[in-house]
């Protein structure tokens, strides 16, 4: 307990920063590379759900997202869509670099995230879902939640999406999150050994990094993940430095800075 309160404490206090977004960033392309290695006996019924053509798309956007350019238009509406009509895990965690770009500390915002979701031509659950989840990380990145020793049980109010938003099938990996009291690995076995497999481990993944950071990432995974030909093929050739090349940068355009000294987060311009 006392180790989930220190990491949880060292993430509070650098969410807003190159570490908290490489934590955000990373953590659903390691859970993936981890539900890659895993054997195929507990894999979702539908192959189409849980092999979402997610990774690339993810990565354009957050690409896109480091550049400054905005996700609109048509092409991009197209691409949301179709994801969404496999995955609604897949098409939150695509537009994490989107949300992270409008991070600040009221949660103020939503209702541009809906309105961009919209735009995309997403669901009115899905938009929704969308604007309630930016709040969470906002929520969670500025240090908004009560620690372990402060407020038994209430810790993980930042998972409790409202629960009108949500597709039904993502309220059961929230508690999946909650049972694990956030440890990243132990959330990730316990949601394959239920079936969940693609984007849903990953969206775990996420999840949990929201309690435990970059530190709670499992540096064997972190170091490791890259070795196989899988995943090399289905992450573009993208590895863990790739990951934090464009979490800093999308750090820095989130705080409104070029190349050079980074700003500290209570100064930064969008905080």
């Amino acid at each position: 307990m006392a180790w989930v309160n220190k990491t949880m404490t060292y993430f509070y206090r650098h969410g807003l920063s190159p570490a908290g977004f490489t934590a955000i960033l990373s953590s659903p392309v390691i859970a993936d590379w981890w539900w890659l290695s895993q054997p195929l006996t507990n894999v979702q019924p539908s192959a189409a759900r849980s092999m979402a053509p997610w990774p690339p798309l993810y990565l354009a956007v957050a690409q896109t997202c480091a550049e400054g350019q905005p996700i609109l238009g048509l092409p991009w509406a197209q691409r949301f869509q179709a994801l969404a009509s496999v995955s609604p895990e897949a098409v939150l965690l695509v537009a994490t670099p989107v949300l992270l770009l409008q991070v600040n500390r009221y949660g103020h915002r939503q209702a541009n995230i809906q309105g961009w979701a919209s735009d995309l031509g997403l669901s009115p659950a899905l938009s929704t879902t969308l604007a309630t989840y930016f709040h969470s990380l906002c929520q969670a990145l500025t240090g908004q939640i009560p620690s372990l020793s402060q407020h038994p049980g209430k810790e993980y109010e930042f998972l409790a999406l409202a629960a009108e938003s949500l597709a039904g099938s993502l309220r059961p990996l929230q508690a999946l999150v909650q049972a694990a009291q956030g440890q990243f690995l132990l959330a990730l076995e316990l949601a394959h050994s239920r079936g969940y497999a693609g984007p849903a481990i990953s969206w775990v993944g996420l999840l949990a990094s929201l309690v435990v950071g970059l530190p709670g990432l499992p540096l064997a995974l972190w170091g490791n993940g890259w070795s196989s030909s899988l995943v090399a093929e289905r992450w573009q050739g993208h590895d863990t430095e790739h990951l934090q090349q464009l979490a800093e940068a999308l750090y820095r355009r989130w705080a409104g800075v070029g190349y050079g000294a980074l700003p500290n987060p209570q100064t930064a311009y969008n905080s």
